[in-house]
């Protein structure tokens, strides 16, 4: 009798364990899928955005055309696609990334891109640079007004200082213009945490600094301005 109910004990045992290894193969499994689920939504998202910014510089090259005077130097792009154009860097981020030429799904997993049809680095006119918000830009959400930008080049340092934080719909091209007067513009997918593909844009832009003005401009920080304050005003 004793060893009766042992071996039922036993028997019940081994059932519930395998009870509970069927659970968790279930949760493994479907955590698996999720993870799949998630990668493919980032590689998605990468690609739309790459095809986005694309068809981004199609119509800013067409709006550049029609734009065209002596106030706006032209560009060239034939510069080679290895090593980066410059390095990117905010301080008070702590974001420091290479700028690549160009907005591929490639180029935008292994740094920041140069959008085709604005300036390049060192060059006078709008420098647009276009990351992904889930990546190297993701530091964006922080930014402020007044903070300062710095793009590191062989030849030198260019500081810039953000003086506009705009949300735009994906059509809208006029940010990345040609310009007069150098600046910055930075690009990014919007809002932050959106899963899938997201349908607003988030634009950073900064004017250059004059050499004189660049200690001042480290320690400047009345303006505190930032997205959280930008949601806010657009509610």
């Amino acid at each position: 009798m004793t060893v009766k109910l042992r071996l039922r004990g036993l028997n019940r045992l081994q059932l519930v364990g395998r009870r509970i290894a069927i659970w968790a193969e279930s949760l493994l499994l479907a955590a698996g899928v999720v993870l799949l689920a998630l990668a493919a939504l980032a590689l998605a998202d990468s690609v739309f955005f790459s095809r986005r910014i694309d068809r981004f510089q199609q119509t800013l090259e067409s709006v550049s055309d029609q734009d065209k005077s002596s106030d706006y130097p032209e560009t060239t792009d034939a510069v080679p696609s290895e090593g980066p154009l410059a390095l990117l860097d905010i301080p008070r981020l702590n974001l420091s990334v290479p700028v690549r030429n160009g907005t591929d799904w490639l180029t935008l997993n292994h740094g920041v891109g140069r959008i085709t049809g604005t300036a390049r680095p060192g060059e006078q006119g709008n420098i647009g640079i276009a990351g992904h918000r889930d990546t190297y830009f993701r530091g964006l959400r922080n930014i402020k007004l007044g903070d300062v930008i710095e793009l590191k080049r062989a030849e030198g340092i260019d500081t810039y200082k953000v003086d506009r934080l705009q949300i735009v719909p994906p059509s809208n091209v006029g940010v990345l213009r040609p310009s007069a007067v150098p600046m910055l513009t930075l690009v990014t997918c919007y809002p932050f945490y959106f899963v899938g593909s997201a349908p607003k844009r988030f634009v950073v832009t900064a004017s250059l600094v004059p050499e004189a003005g660049l200690r001042e401009t480290a320690t400047d920080v009345g303006n505190t301005t930032s997205v959280n304050q930008l949601n806010k005003e657009k509610q």
